[in-house]
């Protein structure tokens, strides 16, 4: 397989005459991974990915999970998400990483798990998911869990969650996020709030919290350790 793949990074190689870039077109994930691997050099800090095609790939999970620490800029820029169907754990634990450029427009229309996607990116700042499609998706679980130093999430007010049922742990010790507003989220289908805000303890406001109707819905821990005023239907 290890011959095939080198093989592949040989004589697939292909070039866009429309614009004069050279761009590898990978078919599996298998093949993606071993690219990004053979891209990487040393303890690199950044890494422009934008000159691969990632037309061909549904499943873009655990893509950089826990093997890029060092990691502080990655480019996606251009790629082709369309047919992606997971995002879950894709920058998980890049602890050191501090900027994705290309995040805010990927296509994340056929997605339908966004679950921990940025998982432990403990030096990003800020994220913006301000174009992101989520119409299709069914758990934002953890997907900013362990974000220590998230301070904005641009987008994050307009995001589609009216399939989602699974919110547990989404915010969970993201330490310096002081304001976040969820005033326009459809929750109809939500069952699992637990932990969500939990650790949040620089949080001043959640905009939309008393609009909620928790009726069907787990919230244990849900605010653990938030120093705001909770809302009326909230029971600890």
């Amino acid at each position: 397989m290890m011959k095939g793949i080198k093989i592949f990074l040989n004589e697939k190689l292909v070039v866009n005459k429309t614009n004069n870039t050279n761009k590898f077109s990978p078919n599996t994930k298998e093949e993606l991974k071993y690219l990004i691997k053979n891209k990487m050099s040393g303890n690199s800090r950044a890494l422009d990915l934008s000159d691969i095609d990632v037309s061909k790939i549904d499943d873009l999970s655990s893509l950089f999970a826990f093997n890029f620490k060092t990691l502080e800029v990655i480019d996606i820029s251009g790629w082709d998400t369309s047919d992606c169907k997971s995002f879950m754990n894709m920058f998980s634990n890049c602890r050191n990483l501090k900027k994705i450029e290309g995040i805010d427009t990927i296509d994340t229309s056929n997605s339908t798990n966004f679950g921990a996607m940025f998982f432990a990116c403990h030096s990003i700042k800020e994220i913006d998911i301000s174009q992101f499609d989520t119409s299709k998706s069914k758990t934002f679980s953890m997907m900013f869990s362990n974000c220590l130093n998230l301070e904005n999430i641009n987008g994050i007010e307009r995001i589609d969650t009216s399939k989602s049922t699974d919110f547990e742990w989404m915010f969970n010790n993201c330490h310096n996020l002081k304001r976040i507003d969820i005033s326009r989220w459809d929750l109809g289908n939500a069952t699992n709030l637990d932990t969500m805000f939990s650790n949040c303890e620089s949080i001043e406001e959640i905009v939309g919290l008393e609009n909620i109707d928790a009726t069907r819905m787990s919230t244990s821990g849900m605010f653990y350790r938030c120093n705001i005023e909770l809302p009326s239907w909230y029971k600890p």
